[in-house]
């Protein structure tokens, strides 16, 4: 009996004319997006790109919510309607930062289709530009960038990140209106939620060193150049009545020398440790500007506070460090340790410790 009113309700809605897609239109119809744009304005602007090809459909809409913004530009949509499960990068402008990122970070996590997963970059202007350019491949140049592994986080990182010091560092990005491309341009530091400024491109490799990873290239005073391969961080604290009052960052690097001048020879001891101790220079400078750049914008985003705790728990819960007021003050001196392990050339090649 249930059957035959199943059945006998479906002919009802046929018959009647009524489309069962009319709340939601057939899958073929549907556009996915891959890349959003969100600015602030009069509103909540979101910009939305469908793909990378030149038939892609990039349109934009404001609303007083993100909700709002995406409710109204899936109505606009020429192609029946809008997916947005499949994004795959989200976009944020600079005056969209700067107001605040938490309420969008909380409305990914409770979205439906919306996946913490999806990586966040900031945009030194404002986002719909590059999204809405018809010339611009938004969606390919990202690819691009995250295939070759230029810095990003994901919204998921970015929360984790907050909870953990309050602040969060997320890949910044430049628009070149002219050349028609997307170019990475350091950090953007999150305090509290909202851009507080950026780290330089130039020092944002410390951020990577502090994280125990290498891959930067650096070209040295003296003619070579070296990649760093492997980094370990170490830090410490100095404390008076149960406060800390200075920091130390140690790092101890491996580096490979990609390029050298004629004149030097690697396998020289004394040519070695030359470029050694330049290397140890260069990175403690990197290191200490972007440890000094993110005490002026009061905004631990290196996670020196999270890190002083995993290394004495208990210190710090006894304590009363203050973190978030004193952090700004603290004196934090940065040493690196530098090791020449390896060379390009074959027939130079550097001494193996143990070997024969």
């Amino acid at each position: 009996m249930k059957r035959m009113a199943v059945l006998t309700l479906a002919l009802a809605l046929l018959c009647s004319g009524c489309s069962v897609w009319e709340a939601q239109p057939p899958l073929e119809a549907v556009e996915a997006v891959q890349t959003m744009g969100v600015d602030y304005g009069d509103g909540v602007r979101v910009s939305v790109c469908t793909g990378t090809e030149d038939s892609a459909e990039r349109i934009d809409d404001t609303g007083e919510t993100l909700r709002v913004a995406l409710d109204a530009l899936r109505d606009r949509s020429q192609h029946g309607g809008l997916f947005y499960g499949h994004t795959q990068y989200l976009l944020l402008g600079e005056d969209f930062a700067r107001a605040g990122i938490q309420e969008l970070l909380d409305f990914v996590g409770r979205s439906a289709e919306l996946r913490l997963a999806t990586p966040v970059y900031v945009l030194r202007g404002t986002a719909a530009d590059a999204v809405l350019d018809k010339e611009l491949d938004v969606t390919g140049q990202l690819g691009a960038m995250e295939r070759t592994g230029a810095p990003s986080v994901t919204a998921l990182e970015t929360v984790d990140a907050f909870a953990r010091s309050g602040a969060a560092l997320v890949a910044a990005l430049t628009y070149d209106c002219d050349a028609k491309a997307l170019r990475p341009d350091g950090c953007a530091v999150l305090s509290d939620g909202r851009l507080a400024g950026y780290l330089d491109a130039r020092d944002e490799a410390a951020v990577a060193w502090l994280n125990g990873a290498g891959g930067e290239s650096i070209a040295l005073p003296d003619g070579a150049t070296v990649t760093v391969t492997n980094c370990k961080a170490r830090i410490q604290a100095d404390w008076d009545d149960g406060k800390i009052t200075a920091v130390t960052l140690t790092l101890q690097a491996d580096a490979a020398v990609d390029q050298l001048k004629e004149d030097l020879t690697v396998t020289d001891e004394s040519v070695r440790r030359a470029l050694e101790q330049a290397l140890a220079r260069e990175m403690a400078q990197r290191t200490a500007a972007a440890v000094h750049c993110t005490q002026a914008l009061r905004a631990d985003a290196l996670g020196l506070g999270a890190r002083l705790f995993a290394a004495q728990p208990i210190r710090w819960q006894r304590g009363d460090p203050d973190w978030s007021k004193r952090f700004p003050n603290v004196p934090v001196t940065v040493t690196v340790r530098a090791h020449i392990t390896g060379t390009q050339d074959l027939t130079d090649p550097v001494p193996q410790e143990g070997s024969a």
